[in-house]
């Protein structure tokens, strides 16, 4: 709420109309699956906002959703991306190549 400086009013009506769109879009969630709503909302809600911010962020973290984050760090990839002929999706070569650009993703 206070990145995007919403109120608690506003933020739990996002949060009906975030839940509402899951539900229809994923017919094999059933309500009564997840009768307090609390996970996957919020994560949903989460990551909207981070790929609102920033592609790449939100690349990254899909990327890592299925590896082990503790393993994975700017070096890696930099160091790759300018010693190997490694062809790297653009949201990647943008990261991997500026320390900064890595940082503020993570």
């Amino acid at each position: 709420m206070r990145e995007r400086n919403i109120t608690a009013a506003e933020y739990k009506k996002k949060y009906g109309q975030t839940w509402k769109a899951l539900i229809k879009s994923q017919d094999r969630l059933k309500s009564e699956e997840y009768g307090d709503r609390g996970i996957l909302t919020t994560w949903t809600m989460s990551y909207n906002q981070v790929e609102s911010q920033s592609e790449e962020a939100a690349s990254l973290l899909k990327l890592w959703s299925f590896l082990d984050n503790g393993d994975l760090w700017f070096d890696m990839f930099h160091e790759t991306m300018m010693t190997e002929e490694v062809s790297f999706p653009p949201w990647l070569s943008t990261i991997a190549g500026n320390r900064l650009e890595f940082d503020d993703a993570v």
